[in-house]
């Protein structure tokens, strides 16, 4: 939902922006101009949001190879309803040194988060860290959590997806405005 309410604030943003500066008739305030944009900010957005979900992505593979298996204690459960719903647990563990480790704010999946609270007791949690890091979420991963693990393998074929269907729609669009400047130059220069 944040995704959508931010495309549609830089759909306002671009859309003025281009009003504004480019020469009359470029860019309209019509329906026709307003889906050339789309189409456009489909080209730029989907490759963007692309890299940004396989930077993400690639850190939590790298994570599960690289990271340092743990048990984790489950200290709190947190359920946030803002927008949307956010499930967090905190952490508690002991590294390979023995030192106790802390993890507030964990973000897990609605599944797991339902995995992890079904017993009434405090229940643990395989994690994989980065023992030369500091603690961070970034820095930490559930090893059980399929589903927040592979999140990003779905999200590269969508943004990838909306890519694709910008450039064919951009350049039909493209067109499709350059035959109506042509026939509008022609009918002023008939008028004349």
């Amino acid at each position: 939902m944040r995704v959508l309410q931010l495309l549609k604030a830089g759909f306002q943003r671009a859309n003025q922006l281009l009003v504004r500066v480019c020469p009359a008739g470029v860019f309209e305030n019509t329906f026709f101009a307003r889906i050339h944009l789309l189409f456009f900010m489909l080209v730029v957005m989907g490759p963007v949001m692309g890299l940004i979900t396989w930077q993400g992505q690639k850190r939590i593979d790298d994570l599960l190879a690289r990271g340092t298996p743990a048990v984790a204690t489950v200290t709190k459960a947190t359920i946030t309803r803002v927008k949307s719903t956010t499930y967090s647990l905190d952490l508690v563990w002991r590294d390979t040194q023995g030192a106790q480790r802390r993890l507030e704010g964990f973000t897990v999946s609605p599944g797991f988060y339902g995995q992890v609270t079904r017993a009434k007791q405090l229940a643990t949690v395989r994690i994989k860290y980065l023992a030369d890091e500091t603690t961070s979420t970034r820095r930490t991963v559930a090893t059980d959590d399929h589903v927040q693990n592979s999140y990003g393998q779905g999200m590269k074929r969508v943004f990838l997806i909306m890519g694709l269907i910008g450039v064919p729609g951009t350049v039909l669009m493209t067109l499709w405005r350059n035959r109506r400047l042509r026939r509008a130059r022609a009918a002023r220069l008939a008028a004349v």
